[in-house]
């Protein structure tokens, strides 16, 4: 099931991500250097825990496990710069599969001040999100995916 999303997601990634491939700036729309890096992809689960299974048996560690969206778990794989992988379950109407792609951003309202200024126009703009201690900007791409850009400082919930 998540195989067929890869394809989609890394066009998705290069589209949007101001990164270089093979030497060559790609995904100017959201400019270039405001975009530090993927920060997390979340997926919307039936089992968080057979994900959390699944995904540690790929050598992704537990960051965090909390009641947010009905049970939600944090992964990452060891090292640095690796974006989280924040699975939660499925509640109400929502789809399983990809939830949104988040960047990471060194000021949220800096870059929805630039992406405005650029013509795009966010669903919300900053806001701070409790559970996790940062700032987010919610918007989506031409094609309706939802994206998010998330302020770099990460407060760990307590």
């Amino acid at each position: 099931m998540f195989d067929s999303y890869l394809p989609r997601l890394y066009l998705r990634f290069i589209r949007f991500g101001g990164l270089k491939s093979a030497g060559r700036e790609v995904g100017p729309e959201l400019g270039g250097e405001m975009v530090l890096s993927i920060d997390h992809i979340e997926l919307i689960v039936r089992d968080v825990d057979e994900f959390v299974e699944f995904y540690q048996k790929l050598g992704f560690e537990v960051l965090l496990r909390t009641a947010h969206h009905g049970g939600s778990a944090e992964l990452k794989l060891p090292g640095e710069n690796q974006p989280v992988l924040e699975i939660h379950s499925a509640t109400g109407e929502e789809s399983i599969g990809i939830n949104h792609i988040a960047f990471k951003v060194a000021n949220a309202q800096e870059a929805y001040d630039d992406v405005v200024s650029k013509g795009i126009k966010p669903e919300r703009g900053p806001h701070l999100v409790e559970v996790t201690g940062r700032t987010n900007v919610n918007m989506r791409d031409p094609d309706g995916w939802r994206l998010q850009l998330v302020d770099a400082d990460r407060i760990a919930p307590q």
